[in-house]
């Protein structure tokens, strides 16, 4: 009998153990967890209590007469900076001259001798370059990129060029644009960007002795875009190429197109045409 009784007695003592083991293994799972709940209340109390922001400066720099001196002295410094531009701005001379399609010759008068350089731009109002739309209508291949997705559709061959600026039973013999590009057959740079390029050729007279006033066109486009085009549409004699294709651009044309290329942000778009000395 005492074989037995020794026989359960191990047993019992081996689940007892068992028992004690798991109470055991729960009990460090347990901790763990509260271990892991602590370290993270932890990390969040410091994100939401935060140390306050120590400031050096003295406390009498916060009173009033401390922040009357300061706001005196900035209203001062702003106001002597927008009389200086007021003023600039006021120097400036400018001349508008408003025309339309039927205008050719147009006669005006300066009321005394100025200073050059001369600036000529031309204004085109509600012209709404700014659409989506039409931004992205522009030739990939010269200012395509990772960032944007541009396409010409609609705005690639020579008939939609044709369409667009010289419709059927239209006068087209006074769109330089579309016999630049009749002549050249191809449409490259292409998209309602440069479709819808200003064309306009301007000549200055002087009446008093009849003799013309010299138009520089050359670096009349922003320093950095030269740097976008280099290398897309190349120069070959007196044309340009696009991708082995003859471009429509030729001539102080291409500086008036980098100009043109750079859209407006705002409804109204002016750009620079040429400068001339007084």
């Amino acid at each position: 009998m005492e074989e037995p009784k020794r026989a359960a007695q191990g047993s019992l003592f081996h689940e007892t153990l068992e028992i004690k083991q798991r109470r055991a293994t729960g009990s460090r799972s347990i901790c763990c967890r509260l271990c892991r709940c602590a370290c993270c209340e932890a990390c969040a109390r410091r994100i939401v209590q935060q140390d306050e922001a120590r400031c050096s400066m003295p406390l009498w720099l916060y009173r009033r007469p401390a922040q009357c001196c300061v706001a005196g002295t900035c209203a001062l410094i702003f106001g002597t900076l927008g009389a200086f531009l007021l003023t600039s701005a006021s120097n400036t001379f400018e001349k508008i001259i408003r025309y339309d399609a039927l205008d050719s010759h147009i006669s005006f008068t300066l009321d005394h001798d100025l200073a050059g350089p001369f600036h000529l731009s031309y204004e085109v109002p509600s012209l709404y370059v700014n659409h989506k739309t039409y931004v992205e209508s522009k030739d990939a291949f010269v200012v395509g990129g990772w960032l944007m997705d541009y396409q010409c559709d609609g705005a690639e061959q020579v008939d939609h060029v044709r369409s667009r600026r010289c419709p059927l039973g239209a006068d087209c013999s006074r769109d330089s644009l579309y016999a630049l590009v009749a002549t050249t057959g191809a449409f490259r740079p292409c998209g309602l960007v440069a479709l819808s390029m200003f064309a306009d050729t301007f000549e200055l007279v002087n009446t008093d002795d009849g003799t013309n006033i010299t138009m520089d066109q050359r670096d009349i486009a922003l320093p950095g875009d030269e740097a976008i085009y280099e290398g897309k549409i190349l120069k070959e004699g007196s044309h340009f190429t696009v991708e082995g294709v003859r471009s429509w651009l030729k001539g102080p044309l291409y500086e008036h197109f980098k100009v043109w290329y750079r859209t407006s942000p705002s409804p109204t778009v002016r750009n620079l045409l040429a400068t001339f000395d007084g």
